[in-house]
């Protein structure tokens, strides 16, 4: 199969970019021919730009109309890519990544009889667009639910994001699910890149290293495995715990604070953005991952592929319990879900795998079977090819 996907958000390193690449590569390596299509170009992999992405994101938050006529100028260079790839290369379908691609995509699809499959990857409202005033609201939702409309099939991961799409009328019987999944033969236990990394880092291999994975912002709530921290030290200074964050954002100085008011600087370790194909050290640095997102604007956090990967890398993962994590941490069998915001709860969650080596090692078992098993790009993609081919096969003439 010739496979297109496409998508008009922007290159930043992330959860979407590290999607599109790892369902490419696995297409590939099934045999099909993919390319990723965006304003930026025609290529093979999704490629970052973050510097870029930074510049441009504080520049369009000055102003909702800079950010309509922004988005027109990139929908107009992927509408350009898009038509300029379908001559040179006759795809069987098309993938959108967001409600843009799809939008752009759908006069060709619908004029060469193709298949559009649109992926919703969270809540409709959770859309940057959306998120801001209400002219941007105003402008981008119709364009949201048309793009829902206009799809052959929509891909879903999760219950929350189906009961999103199915109360904003879109029609179920487009709906299927198909869970996220990882590259696991790139993240796995590594018990002597733990090693290693520690040394590179100077954290004592005694140290209990709690990891936060995130982007700092107030939705991401990024302050409360500190807050959890401080509880746990004040209760027991001796306790050998290091806090690691990986991110940037605005939060940054918020802890920066925190951390200096309370005297936690050799407590706390901030390593920055770190490229995604850095991450499986990251993991392996680390004894538990910490996903303290919460909910905001009145949603919750995607379940995204963060907890994923450090699941696969053996990590137990400890999330406060609000969007689509329920989906995939249970709590007590392969991580725990804890009381959103409550900082006590979190404190005895981490003290508790601090003290109990067995039940952190039954904990680290089960995330990596459950992840193998659910959410493996070698279970997974298999699946969205036969999606694929079943669409081409009903839209070819009898």
């Amino acid at each position: 199969m010739k496979i297109c996907i496409c998508t008009n958000t922007r290159p930043h390193e992330g959860g979407l970019v590290v999607y599109m690449n790892v369902l490419s590569l696995g297409l590939k390596d099934l045999g099909h021919d993919v390319d990723i299509i965006s304003a930026f170009g025609i290529k093979k992999m999704a490629t970052t730009k973050n510097n870029f992405v930074t510049t441009i994101t504080r520049f369009l938050k000055k102003s909702s109309l800079l950010t309509i006529i922004a988005y027109q100028l990139n929908k107009s260079l992927l509408l350009f890519n898009i038509y300029k790839a379908f001559i040179s290369k006759r795809y069987d379908i098309v993938h959108a990544m967001d409600f843009s691609a799809a939008n752009v995509s759908y006069p060709l699809t619908r004029l060469l009889k193709k298949p559009l499959i649109l992926s919703a990857h969270g809540f409709i409202e959770s859309s940057e667009y959306l998120s801001r005033d209400k002219t941007l609201k105003k402008y981008f939702l119709k364009k949201i639910i048309k793009a829902y409309g206009r799809a052959t099939l929509i891909t879903s991961t999760a219950k929350y994001i189906d009961d999103d799409l199915i109360s904003k009328n879109i029609n179920p019987k487009k709906i299927v699910r198909i869970n996220n999944f990882i590259d696991t033969s790139v993240f796995r236990p590594n018990l002597e890149l733990k090693k290693i990394n520690r040394e590179k880092l100077s954290i004592n291999k005694e140290d209990f290293v709690v990891l936060c994975v995130s982007r700092m912002t107030e939705r991401k709530g990024v302050i409360y495995p500190l807050l959890a921290l401080l509880k746990i030290i004040k209760g027991n200074p001796s306790t050998p715990l290091k806090l690691v964050y990986v991110g940037d954002g605005s939060q940054k100085e918020i802890l920066e604070n925190k951390i200096k008011e309370n005297n936690l600087e050799k407590k706390v370790l901030f390593l920055g953005s770190i490229a995604h194909k850095k991450l499986p050290e990251i993991y392996n640095l680390a004894d538990i991952l910490v996903i303290p997102s919460i909910t905001y604007q009145g949603k919750g956090e995607p379940q995204g592929i963060t907890p994923l990967e450090a699941m696969a890398s053996g990590l137990p993962a400890v999330a406060f319990a609000t969007g689509g994590l329920p989906e995939i941490i249970k709590n007590g069998y392969n991580g725990f879900l804890v009381k959103e915001k409550d900082i006590a709860d979190l404190a005895q969650v981490i003290t508790k795998l601090i003290q109990d080596k067995n039940l952190k090692i039954g904990i680290e078992s089960n995330a990596l079977d459950y992840v193998t098993l659910h959410h493996s790009q070698k279970k997974i993609i298999p699946k969205i090819a036969k999606y694929y081919k079943s669409l081409i096969e009903k839209n070819e003439p009898t």
